[in-house]
């Protein structure tokens, strides 16, 4: 198994997530961030083209997230759907999870790449 190139975000182990409903009182959408962490996501993805770095990235900013609140982040930041980020919960970034990189690199970048004209927009638009 490879390695990723740098050290992993400093997480939880339980892979367990603060948004809860009482740590979110509107709900888990109106937790995620605003226009510039969509802007800085997005453009960590065009830099890198690797959706593991920015789910590293997520992570590195909100130690506390768990797979479902990556996934919300994706489907938000991307215009993707749930069944496009089902994988993300397989994965984790220390490699523990069942599914490795390359795999969520398969599964979810190019439906990233095929919504690309719907998110490329300024994220504040």
């Amino acid at each position: 198994m490879r390695r990723p190139t740098a050290d992993p975000p400093a997480v939880p182990s339980d892979k367990t997530s603060d948004l809860s409903p009482r740590a979110c009182p509107r709900g888990r959408r109106a937790c995620l961030g605003g226009p510039r962490e969509t802007s800085r996501l997005r453009a960590t993805f065009l830099e890198t083209g690797r959706v593991t770095a920015v789910l590293r990235s997520l992570l590195v900013t909100h130690p506390h997230f768990g797979p479902l609140d990556l996934k919300d982040y994706l489907i938000s930041v991307f215009d993707l759907s749930w069944d496009d980020v089902a994988c993300v919960g397989g994965w984790w970034h220390d490699g523990t999870g069942e599914l490795d990189d390359e795999t969520i690199e398969r599964r979810i970048a190019p439906e990233i790449y095929a919504r690309r004209r719907r998110w490329e927009l300024p994220a504040d638009k």
